[in-house]
């Protein structure tokens, strides 16, 4: 097994850190990195996770296009993923591209879990482009929080358009608008 030690920039981080540890150390879910150990030496710390062979879902898709039925595959054995994940009570809060490592057979890991928290936790942090407005409203956070991320950052791999209000693309010199969503009542 392979590690990677992840160091941590100052205290700060470190003590911000020291609560991804918590979430992350619960965490024994298929398609889920793991996270093991967090040590304060050297100074401010590190992180000891799992390395997961492959590239983030964001570079391969530069050099392999992500087809509808492709797309679908990856969408549904990350939706399994997480509802293990839910399961435990544990909202990813951060999911994106950059988030999810594919193997040559474009099976999923999702990898950095310093954001995540319980359900009904408040939020640390986002990723614009891919954050549900609730999270980025500060709002408690939720399984459809994580489920919003999956369908934006999907969306955005296939047709180069974010869901959020405040992101806009330009893909082959085509200006995409955002798209507004409202909840359904």
């Amino acid at each position: 097994c392979h590690v990677v030690l992840k160091h941590l920039k100052s205290e700060d981080v470190a003590k911000e850190s020291m609560k991804e540890f918590k979430v992350a150390a619960k965490i024994n879910v298929r398609g889920c990195a793991r996270v093991w150990d967090i040590n304060s030496v050297p100074a401010p710390g590190i992180i000891v996770h799992e390395y997961i062979e492959g590239q983030s879902l964001k570079d391969r898709v530069l050099t392999e296009p992500l087809s509808t039925d492709l797309a679908r595959l990856v969408t549904l054995e990350i939706l399994s993923i997480l509802g293990e994940l839910h399961s435990q009570d544990i909202v990813h809060a951060d999911l994106n591209a950059g988030n999810v490592i594919v193997g040559d057979d474009w099976t999923p890991t999702l990898i950095d879990f310093g954001l995540a928290a319980a359900v009904g936790a408040d939020p640390r942090g986002f990723t614009p482009a891919t954050a549900a407005p609730e999270v980025r409203q500060r709002q408690p956070l939720s399984v459809q929080s994580d489920l919003y991320s999956l369908a934006s950052t999907i969306l955005l791999l296939m047709l180069g358009r974010p869901l959020a209000a405040d992101s806009s693309t330009v893909k082959d010199g085509i200006q995409f608008s955002p798209i507004f969503l409202t909840p359904a009542e």
